[in-house]
């Protein structure tokens, strides 16, 4: 019996240790977008993509012909936090000359 449970334990984890392998091994590759692509995940025209292709602000690989965008370089590295909005703070009383000020600050 013991025999029996130790190599039913075995057989999870190998199939553990599969499942994982085969997730690492599609995790390295890159995926590409075609101009067309990044330009409705950016919600731009195609010919802006272009440019920024040619301006060097997006990176492409010309290699084959077609530019081919590397996915990878939109996501982004660190979450920025929103901020509320600063709110406007209005005198209690409208200040008018210096002599208003003079007596607000020094009494």
């Amino acid at each position: 019996m013991y025999l029996e449970e130790r190599v039913q334990a075995l057989e999870m984890q190998i199939e553990l240790l599969q499942k994982q392998l085969e997730s690492l091994q599609g995790a390295g590759e890159e995926l590409f977008l075609t101009p067309k692509e990044a330009a409705q995940l950016m919600r731009c025209s195609v010919q802006t993509i272009y440019l920024k292709v040619q301006s060097g602000d997006i990176q492409a690989d010309m290699s084959t012909g077609r530019a081919r965008i590397p996915r990878s370089q939109f996501y982004r590295k660190k979450e920025i936090p929103k901020q509320p909005p600063l709110k406007r703070v209005k005198p209690e009383k409208p200040i008018t000359g210096i002599e208003d000020i003079r007596k607000q600050m020094f009494g």
